[in-house]
């Protein structure tokens, strides 16, 4: 029942209960005046850790939650066992539950360490299947599974064929991490083109086109990366209504109005990536 408990505590849909507990945990030290001042300021930075820090997630507290309360949930139960010493009726009473305690720290910690050994973010799986690297200098001993690498190493051997460092690209849909790969410049100025809207990916297209002297190197994903990588989905880039691009539907007939009017052509291709360049007709 402990270790059943520990993993409720740990599953991503409690985080806010977690949360709860751990900011909990830094009141209790911060407001009690017994504690040393440099405790007291461990738990206000523990707190300032939890406030400020998912402010820099798209996901919020669902996100990055978990990297948040590594300092102010052991002041949870740093609390609790202040509690379980609380002289009652002028006698010391001891929670019998201290063992249970114990064994849910355990359990939860123990839980921990299994899921971050078999789950990286955004590639799930045990750690001892990656084995692999990605060429490239910025991703030296980061591992990854042979098929993830193999499909980045693919479009990073042909996107260096069409595009040198501090050249734009544009990088459709989720692969900002492309630009850092290839010291290459976003052509919208932000490299994860999914956070825009569809009126204003079309504003930051228009305004690109017009203020910058040179048009980008377009690659174009077909496939999820969220969460983790998908299969291929043939119809993720395609301009009518399909379950593989149902959420960027608009978007799509904005690129590809783009590629159109601009004279743009596909220099590679595979199931998981297109590359798009401007044909520049022969004078």
């Amino acid at each position: 029942g402990v270790v059943i408990y520990g993993y409720w505590l740990y599953n991503q849909h409690t985080i806010y209960a977690i949360y709860v507990l751990s900011l909990i945990g830094c009141l209790v030290v911060i407001i009690r005046k017994q504690e040393s001042d440099i405790f007291r300021c461990v738990a206000l930075a523990a707190l300032l850790i939890l406030l400020v820090l998912p402010l820099g997630s798209a996901g919020g507290v669902i996100s990055s939650g978990y990297m948040a309360i590594w300092l102010s949930l052991p002041l949870f139960f740093y609390a609790i066992l202040l509690l379980s010493k609380l002289k009652m009726r002028s006698v010391e009473y001891k929670w019998p539950s201290n063992i249970i305690i114990i064994a849910i720290v355990v359990s939860f910690f123990s839980i921990k360490v299994y899921r971050v050994f078999n789950e990286a973010y955004f590639d799930p799986g045990s750690r001892l299947e990656k084995t692999a690297s990605v060429n490239s200098k910025y991703l030296k001993h980061v591992y990854t599974t042979e098929e993830r690498a193999e499909i980045l190493n693919e479009v990073l051997f042909h996107l260096k064929e069409v595009a040198q460092p501090n050249d734009y690209i544009l990088a459709y849909d989720n692969i900002p991490l492309i630009h850092y790969l290839t010291e290459t410049k976003p052509y919208l100025g932000n490299p994860w083109v999914w956070l825009y809207d569809d009126s204003s990916f079309e504003k930051k297209l228009d305004m690109a086109s017009q203020h910058k002297d040179e048009l980008p190197v377009i690659v174009a994903q077909k496939f999820e990366t969220i969460l983790a990588f998908s299969e291929p989905k043939p119809n993720y880039l395609s301009t009518t209504p399909h379950a593989d691009n149902e959420s960027r539907i608009y978007k799509n007939k904005i690129l590809q109005q783009f590629l159109i009017s601009h004279n743009y052509e596909i220099v590679w291709s595979n199931s998981y990536f297109n590359i798009y360049k401007v044909n520049h007709p022969a004078k």
